[in-house]
C-alpha cells in the first residue's frame, strides 16, 4: 500500500494489546502535538499549531480541549499486508466531562526500560483534521501504519530495530503524554510510523 506524508522526527519527546490503557505522565516542556492539516518540516518534535479546539471552553458554550489527563490510550492491531502492519490508536475520554480534539497526535516508541527508540512520524493527509467532541466514555482513533521490512542501514536478518514496549502519545495541542502498550514487533525503516488525523470512533 502506498502512503504519503512528510516525515516529522519525534526525537525530542520524553516519551510510545488489544485492550491496554495508559497513564498520563512526563514533563510539560515537550512541544505540543500539532492540530494543523498542513505537513510540517522535519524537526526536533511534533510541531505545535493552533486548532479550532484550542480556544474553546465550557464558558463559551462548547467543551474545552481534551487534556492528556482526561484520556487513556490503547493500540489495537488491524489487518496486516505483505511487509506492512496497521493498527488503530484509540484515545478514550475517561473524565466526567465532554471535551474536544482536532488534528494529529505526537508519537514516541520506548523500550521496556523506558529508553527512547528510533521513531519518526509521517502525517497522512486523508482523512484530514476535523473537530471531534468526545463525551465521557467516547473515543477517537487514528490509523497507524509501519513496515516490518528492513530499511537502509538496518540488519537484513534478525530484528531491524529494538523491540518497543510502549507507545507514548501526545494528544493534539498538549505537552504531556500518555502511554499505551505496544502489541506488535519492531518498527523497521528506523521507526517510521505513518499516522492519520484523529476521527470519531475506535476504528
Amino acid at each position: 500500500m502506498h502512503v504519503t506524508g512528510t516525515v516529522v522526527i519525534v526525537a525530542g519527546l520524553l516519551a510510545a494489546g488489544c485492550a491496554a490503557t495508559g497513564t498520563s505522565s512526563s514533563s510539560s516542556s515537550s512541544p505540543p502535538a500539532g492540530g494543523s492539516s498542513a505537513p510540517s518540516a522535519p524537526g526536533s518534535a511534533v510541531p505545535s499549531a493552533a486548532s479550532p479546539a484550542s480556544g474553546e471552553s465550557a464558558a463559551a458554550g462548547r467543551p474545552a480541549r481534551c487534556h492528556t489527563g482526561q484520556l487513556a490510550g490503547r493500540v489495537r492491531m488491524l489487518d496486516a499486508a505483505a511487509g506492512n502492519r496497521y493498527a488503530a490508536l484509540v484515545l478514550t475520554n475517561t473524565s466526567a466531562a465532554a471535551c474536544r480534539t482536532y488534528g494529529y497526535v505526537g508519537l514516541q516508541l520506548t523500550g521496556a526500560d523506558g529508553a527512547k527508540l528510533p521513531t519518526s512520524v509521517s502525517r497522512e493527509s486523508r482523512p484530514g483534521p476535523h473537530g471531534i467532541t468526545l463525551r465521557p466514555g467516547g473515543s477517537a482513533w487514528a490509523r497507524i501504519h509501519w513496515t516490518v521490512a528492513s530499511g537502509p542501514g538496518e540488519p537484513a536478518a534478525g530484528p531491524c530495530e529494538p523491540q518497543p514496549a510502549r507507545l507514548l502519545v501526545i494528544p493534539p495541542d498538549e505537552r504531556t503524554q500518555l502511554a499505551a502498550r505496544w502489541p506488535a514487533g519492531p518498527v523497521c525503516d528506523h521507526g517510521k510510523i505513518f499516522v492519520t488525523a484523529l476521527s470519531l470512533g475506535t476504528g
